[in-house]
């Protein structure tokens, strides 16, 4: 999805999802929606979340804490991109009890950084840097490479 030819890489992302979608397959179609709502053009927002509406479905009763921790990020990317700050910060909130009731150290730090936004898009710059500089720190001594937040201010 990050190539100045978007158009063909739309094209294929679209003809995955439709493979992903006929094959059924719990384990592709999530990975797959996901992929897809990376592409953060405006006209494809409705789309978009129409697939990630489909990917929480499938992830609803899964056993993988990590792909339904970002399939509900992902989604609540997309909420946000449609300014409906309610679903996600519902999907959020969901995110962060699966990051905090499990012991994977990559939702943790994901979970962090995500704060990290959700303070500065509240308007507290000051405590989204404070944070900001805790989720690095988090995630270096959990092992998380490139634990940056932002761009990298080294």
């Amino acid at each position: 999805m990050n190539t100045p030819d978007w158009k063909r890489a739309h094209l294929l992302a679209e003809e995955a999802m439709s493979s992903a979608l006929a094959s059924d397959s719990r384990a592709v179609l999530p990975r797959c929606a996901c992929v897809i709502s990376s592409d953060g053009r405006p006209h494809t927002l409705e789309t978009r979340r129409d697939y990630m509406n489909d990917v929480l479905e499938l992830t609803a009763n899964d056993r993988d804490p990590i792909q339904r921790f970002f399939a509900l990020s992902m989604a609540a990317s997309a909420a946000i991109e449609a300014a409906d700050v309610a679903q996600a910060d519902a999907h959020l909130d969901t995110a962060f009890r699966i990051a905090r009731e499990t012991d994977v150290p990559v939702l943790a730090y994901n979970a962090e950084c995500i704060r990290v936004w959700r303070t500065g898009m509240a308007g507290d710059l000051a405590e989204a840097e404070r944070l900001a500089f805790a989720a690095m720190k988090l995630g270096t001594r959990n092992g998380i490479d490139f634990a940056v937040v932002g761009p990298d201010c080294k």
